[in-house]
C-alpha cells in the first residue's frame, strides 16, 4: 500500500520537476549570490550546523542574510528577525541563527558585517524583502532545495553517511521528498555525519553509489562537539554524569557522544521540533533530580535550547547545559574557496 502511494507521489513530483526544468513553471533568479542548503529527505542530515558553517565562512567578508520557511512558527508571511522574536515567532532553527549571529550579536558590532535572519513561506517574496530592507551581499536559503520557484546560483544537498538518499524511498514508504535524480541539480553533494574512523575506501565506495555527476563536487563532513555551555544559574565543575533532553530528528548520534564522555543517567526524548511544555519541565525535575548531586548535568542541543527559553523561569535553577557542534569538512580549503569564489564572482 505504501509503495503504491509512493509511486503516485513520485509521479506528481517528477511532473512538477519537469515543468520547472522546461520553463513551463517559472523560477525567479536574482542578481546577487544565493546559496541553497537542503536535502532530499525530510530531515536529520545536519543542515543547521552546515548553514552556520557557511555563515562563519562568509560573514568576515560579506553581509549575509539567512532565509528560512520558519517551520513550526506561530506567525505567517515575511518576518525579519529582531530582539523581540522567539522560536515561536521564527521557528527554532531561524531563532538559533538569530541568537548566534543577529543584530544583537556583539561579534557583528566588531566585524561591521551584518547577519540578517528572516522567515517567509515564499522564498521569492522573502528574498525580495531582504534585498529591499537589508541589502545583503549574499543570501543563504535554509532548507529550500525543493522550493523551485526561486533559482539559486549555488546549491548544496546533504545526505548522511549512514543513510544516503540512494538507500531511501519516496514518501510515504520512505523519507524522500523527491526522487534521487533530484540531487542532480546540486553543485555540491555533502555526505554528513561521517564516522571519524571512516576510511578513504568507504568514502570512495559511497561516492560511486551516489553517482556524482561531472558538474558536481563531493565532500564529506563529520561533527565536532565543542565545550559544553551552562545556560542556567547552576554551574557544575567537571561533570561526570549527564541526563539527556532533546527533540531532534535523529537523536542517536547525540546520545552516542554523551555516552562517550559521560555516564548517561537518564533521558527525555521528543519528536523533532517539539515544543516543550510546563509538564515536560515538571517531568524533567522529577526524573533528573535524584541524579543532581553536584556531578550531573542536564545536557541538550542548541536547537532544543531555543525551545526551552520561554520556560526559563521554570528551569533556571537546574544545571542545564548545551553542547554546540560544528562540521569538520574534508578538503575544507577546496570547499571554502569554491564558496568564496562563487560569491565574489556573482556580486
Amino acid at each position: 500500500m505504501l509503495k503504491s502511494l509512493s509511486k503516485i507521489y513520485g509521479f506528481f513530483v517528477r511532473k512538477r520537476n519537469r515543468e520547472f526544468d522546461s520553463g513551463k513553471r517559472p523560477s525567479v533568479a536574482f542578481e546577487l549570490p544565493i546559496i541553497s542548503v537542503g536535502n532530499l529527505n525530510t530531515g536529520g542530515t545536519g543542515k543547521t550546523p552546515h548553514v552556520e558553517y557557511l555563515v562563519e565562512l562568509l560573514k568576515p567578508h560579506f553581509s549575509v542574510a539567512i532565509l528560512s520557511r520558519g517551520y513550526g512558527r506561530k506567525t505567517k508571511g515575511f518576518r525579519l528577525g529582531s530582539d523581540v522574536d522567539s522560536a515561536d515567532s521564527l521557528g527554532d532553527e531561524p531563532f538559533q541563527y538569530l541568537r548566534k549571529y543577529g543584530s544583537s550579536s556583539t561579534e557583528q558590532e566588531t566585524t561591521g558585517k551584518l547577519v540578517s535572519v528572516a522567515v517567509s513561506e515564499s522564498r521569492v517574496i522573502g528574498v525580495s524583502e531582504l534585498i529591499a530592507r537589508c541589502n545583503p551581499e549574499v543570501i543563504l536559503l535554509d532548507d529550500a532545495f525543493q522550493h523551485r520557484q526561486i533559482k539559486p546560483g549555488f546549491q548544496i544537498v546533504l545526505t548522511t553517511f549512514q543513510e544516503p538518499y540512494t538507500r531511501d524511498s519516496l514518501i510515504p514508504a520512505g523519507r524522500l521528498r523527491e526522487p534521487i535524480e533530484g540531487a542532480d541539480r546540486a553543485d555540491v553533494v555533502m555526505v554528513t555525519k561521517c564516522p571519524t574512523e571512516s576510511t578513504d575506501e568507504e568514502q570512495m565506495k559511497l561516492g560511486a553509489e551516489l553517482q556524482i555527476k561531472d558538474h558536481q563536487q563531493l565532500f564529506f563532513s563529520s561533527f565536532e562537539y565543542g565545550a559544553i555551555r551552562p545556560e542556567g544559574e547552576v554551574i557544575i565543575e567537571s561533570p561526570k554524569r549527564a541526563y539527556a533532553l532533546c527533540g531532534i530528528a535523529k537523536p542517536d548520534p547525540f546520545l552516542k557522544q554523551i555516552k562517550k564522555r559521560y555516564e548517561l543517567k537518564g533521558l527525555q526524548i521528543h519528536r523533532d521540533h517539539y515544543r516543550f511544555t510546563k509538564k515536560d519541565i515538571q517531568r524533567l525535575r522529577r526524573d533528573a533530580t535524584p541524579f543532581l548531586n553536584g556531578e550531573t548535568i542536564i545536557l541538550t542541543t542548541e536547537k532544543d535550547f531555543v525551545r526551552l527559553l520561554p520556560l526559563k523561569d521554570l528551569w533556571r535553577d537546574l544545571p542545564i547545559y548545551t553542547w554546540p557542534i560544528k562540521p569538520v569538512i574534508s578538503a575544507h580549503e577546496r570547499f571554502d574557496s569554491m564558496i568564496l569564489d562563487y560569491v565574489r564572482k556573482s556580486k
